[in-house]
């Protein structure tokens, strides 16, 4: 299931904002993107089209393209591109809701990656597809080393008085992970939700989960820290058990730090925003008793030039970091 709000602030929660273009400053002085923000300023000026010089492009038509996206080197199979149409949330910005993922096998890794977004008309593109096993290393290769702060769940005690044996008790496990990436591929957050849980086939009896989180390293973040809640149950015929973690992060850096690569017009292409960016992340599993599972997420990211950051996702079998 995803759940997306692009700009404004989440009827969930706030967001997250960042500032790791201090990394893209020593690669791309002479950047000349420019945008409008997710939140624009009163009769904004429309964009029109720039150079992608800092892996964005913008067109007069409001479409924000990314052009640096890690999805062109996963070599993905059975990729496909899908416009999502969203709607304006009262808050502000865009919201989006595309429906429960089905039930996948544990064995299939699944990766998909905004690739351009329009806030004007709440329209994201987003490119999707299976892992190949190069692919999951370079994906892995690609993520960054997580941050302290890891959070763990566990469900209820199993079914039956403590030391019986239950006949038949299988271990799955799957993980579901999203992440916030700038314009030049460098991720800013990410929160992996790992979840593990034994069923006898029929009905779920015990689980666990642990939320891991990701910030850059650099430009002054602060996070209000993992938390998680737990949906459907454990227990005789419960077929059923959802994992929940969130986190938040937020930046005040991310505007001086633009106009220290851009020069004064960085104002100009936020959309005269210098509002702190905020960000935040929610991914989420349903583990079933036939081992299968359901993923989703949500997030939303709002704030000065919030709409120059992209999302990517991926989830398969095991855990993740």
């Amino acid at each position: 299931m995803r759940r997306v709000y692009r700009g404004g602030l989440s009827p969930r929660t706030r967001g997250f904002r960042w500032a790791a273009l201090l990394v893209v400053a020593a690669v791309a002085l002479p950047a000349t993107a420019s945008a409008a923000t997710r939140d624009p300023a009163p009769n904004p000026k429309a964009p029109t089209a720039t150079s992608d010089a800092l892996g964005v492009t913008v067109g007069a038509d409001g479409w924000f393209h990314y052009t640096k996206v890690l999805a062109n080197s996963l070599h993905l199979q059975g990729a496909t591109t899908r416009t999502i149409n969203g709607k304006h949330a009262a808050g502000g910005g865009c919201m989006f809701d595309d429906g429960a993922s089905k039930a996948t096998s544990r064995s299939v890794n699944g990766y998909s990656e905004e690739v351009a977004f329009n806030p004007k008309t709440c329209q994201e593109s987003v490119i999707e597809g299976t892992l190949t096993a190069s692919g999951l290393a370079t994906l892995r290769a690609a993520s960054p080393a997580t941050s302290a702060g890891a959070v763990t769940g566990m469900g209820p005690s199993p079914r039956g008085t403590k030391g019986e044996v239950i006949p038949n008790l299988i271990n799955y496990s799957a993980f579901e992970k999203v992440s916030w990436v700038d314009p030049a591929d460098i991720t800013i957050t990410s929160l992996a939700n790992n979840l593990s849980w034994n069923s006898d086939g029929s009905s779920n009896l015990w689980a666990s989960y642990n939320g891991v989180p990701y910030a850059f390293a650099y430009d002054g973040w602060s996070s209000t820290g993992v938390s998680g809640s737990w949906g459907g149950c454990v227990g005789a015929g419960c077929t059923s058990i959802e994992a929940s973690v969130t986190d938040t992060w937020h930046n005040t850096d991310f505007e001086a730090v633009l106009l220290f690569i851009m020069g004064p017009s960085a104002y100009a292409a936020c959309g005269f925003d210098d509002s702190p960016a905020d960000f935040y992340l929610n991914p989420y599993i349903y583990g079933y008793s036939n081992g299968t599972y359901s993923w989703g997420h949500g997030q939303s990211a709002n704030g000065g030039c919030s709409d120059l950051v992209h999302f990517r996702e991926n989830h398969g079998g095991g855990s993740s970091s």
